[in-house]
């Protein structure tokens, strides 16, 4: 995944295919994952028994489809990292291709960036 860390894979699949379960893996966090992570399950690189992780895919599988009513998004979380420079760093929903922009300095929490390969329209919101 070349310019896109799996955060930003994790909105694209929850945005296009809602309704497919998502099951996280990582080593960069410990216990049960990032707050905000959109996935329906997590584990822990290396810390966890591939039995576990059958019998967690077999749930998801039985309990699926998750979600069979629901409408696709218009809008779905963007993980936006901050490079060492203080631009963040976002992902296009459309060609999935990251590029940075300065930090909005706005009051505004909703803020909009064109991808400049694109040109769509990348929405997400600031926190302070």
């Amino acid at each position: 995944m070349p310019n896109m860390s799996g955060f930003e894979l994790l909105s694209i699949v929850r945005r296009r295919f809602p309704h497919i379960p998502v099951i996280a893996i990582s080593g960069e966090f410990v216990g049960s994952g990032p707050t905000g992570l959109i996935a329906d399950a997590f584990f822990t690189k290396g810390s966890y028994r591939p039995e576990a992780l059958v019998d967690r895919i077999t749930e998801l599988i039985q309990r699926a489809p998750m979600r069979p009513q629901i409408i696709k998004p218009d809008r779905a979380p963007v993980w936006v990292p901050v490079n060492d420079k203080g631009y963040l760093v976002l992902t296009c929903t459309d060609c999935l291709r990251s590029f940075s922009v300065p930090p909005d300095t706005s009051d505004e929490q909703l803020c909009e960036a064109e991808c400049p390969f694109c040109t769509t329209k990348v929405c997400y919101l600031r926190t302070v």
